[in-house]
């Protein structure tokens, strides 16, 4: 590991302990002022156009915050109150982001390492064997939603109706994040009985570990398909570039001109032989 890659994993530790240091001894006035934020941008009118607005900047490459925007989402209108503003955002934003993308080719400003070049030249080469399929599958794994549509817009294959379909099926991991986002202002919420407290907190653990393991295996099966769809790729190139190197029968007559004419690939041991 470089220098610089440990540097920044120390930094963003130690940061992440703090964090953590601060919320435990800080707890119970943190989560007062977020429940009473929340509870002040719900009753605050068309609120949630700013939620919407919020969602489609961050959904724009090379943008982040997507996920915790759409938790907070979540955490401020409930589930299913902040379906509706989410899911909309990530369509507008999405689609926004693939015509942007489409229109003025920016991605001629994207430089990737050789080892990504070969990942994105894998990709490439899975969603113009698999189409529809693949796209729906780097949809649901757990990539970040806007690297997914830079993904999109840089493929020439990728068509637009595909990309409008594979991020509505999409959608669902969107709709998931917005339930994580309402779990976490039920346990936020001080007037919550603590029997009713530690169901939501069951519910919400247990929910996790298994969206976690949803993802990493839909995760595992995207790239599996991914280097499967690649390297049947490699064999059709061989057969073709063998195809092109046809052997061509020398021109004996031309060959034998040649000799008469005393050519110098006559000569001694470089003569060459025509078969009679």
């Amino acid at each position: 590991m470089k220098l610089r890659t440990r540097l920044i994993v120390a930094v963003a530790s130690i940061s992440f302990l703090g964090l953590v240091a601060i919320f435990g001894l800080y707890r119970e006035s943190i989560m007062t002022v977020i429940q009473h934020g929340a509870i002040k941008l719900r009753i605050t009118p068309y609120s949630s156009l700013l939620a919407v607005l919020l969602i489609v900047i961050v959904s724009i490459p090379p943008m982040i915050g997507f996920v915790s925007s759409v938790t907070l989402t979540g955490f401020v209108y409930g589930f299913p109150g902040g379906i509706i503003p989410a899911t909309t955002g990530a369509m507008i934003g999405s689609s926004l982001a693939f015509w942007i993308i489409r229109r003025y080719p920016l991605a001629r400003f994207v430089h990737l390492s050789p080892a990504k070049q070969a990942t994105y030249k894998a990709l490439e080469e899975a969603i113009e064997q698999g189409g529809l399929r693949i796209m729906i599958l780097l949809r649901l794994c757990p990539l970040p939603w806007p690297l997914v549509t830079l993904l999109f817009s840089m493929i020439p294959n990728s068509r637009w109706s595909d990309f409008l379909i594979a991020t509505g099926v999409g959608m669902i991991k969107v709709t998931l994040e917005v339930w994580i986002g309402s779990q976490l202002a039920n346990l936020s919420d001080p007037n919550l009985p603590p029997s009713a407290h530690r169901v939501a907190l069951g519910m919400m653990c247990g929910g996790f570990v298994l969206l976690l393991a949803i993802g990493f295996w839909l995760y595992r099966l995207t790239m599996a398909k991914v280097r499967q769809l690649a390297d049947r790729e490699i064999p059709e190139n061989i057969n073709e570039t063998q195809q092109l190197l046809i052997y061509k029968q020398p021109d004996l007559e031309a060959l034998e001109t040649l000799e008469t004419l005393g050519s110098p690939l006559y000569k001694n041991d470089t003569k060459i032989q025509l078969n009679s």
